[in-house]
């Protein structure tokens, strides 16, 4: 299906992320993971280029998860057996995902740990925004809970 305008290409790439997080587990887990380490790195007024590094891992751990859903439904649709390849495919793509996920959680600790070690610090910096701290936790506390209590949809729906 090709599409025949920018909008069009934009809808069809909302369908890929709507299925995404309909669909898996581990993508609303990713989702609110991200959310919640941004979230931080925005209280926590991290330097620009560790923003841009923890934005950038974050998004690679959503496309890691994004690419190996469209493998496991790729796979899913050629192969109707159970067959050793598919298998050996589907896992080298979790496997993916667990690596890009695991370097990601490296470039946190390293940009995290440290400010998180100086505590006195990092109450001090939340108490000074209260309203951004409390709204912040609400929405963080929000998206957790709308990512792991709605009820994933069957495979090879919508």
């Amino acid at each position: 299906m090709k599409a025949k305008s920018l909008f069009e290409s934009f809808k069809y790439a909302w369908r890929g992320l709507t299925y995404a997080w309909l669909h898996e587990r581990n993508m609303r887990a990713h989702v609110a993971i991200g959310f919640t380490v941004l979230f931080a790195a925005v209280l926590l007024e991290i330097s620009t280029l560790e923003f841009v590094a923890t934005s950038l891992v974050t998004g690679m751990v959503i496309v890691a998860e994004m690419a190996n859903t469209a493998l496991e439904a790729l796979i899913d649709l050629v192969i109707k057996r159970r067959d050793p390849l598919a298998a050996v495919a589907k896992n080298a793509a979790a496997g993916a995902v667990l690596v890009t996920s695991g370097a990601a959680v490296l470039v946190g600790v390293a940009i995290f740990v440290p400010r998180l070690l100086r505590w006195k610090q990092v109450m001090a910096l939340l108490a000074a925004k209260p309203a951004a701290t409390a709204t912040g936790f609400v929405a963080c506390g929000l998206v957790w809970v709308i990512s792991l209590a709605l009820p994933l949809e069957r495979k090879g729906t919508k």
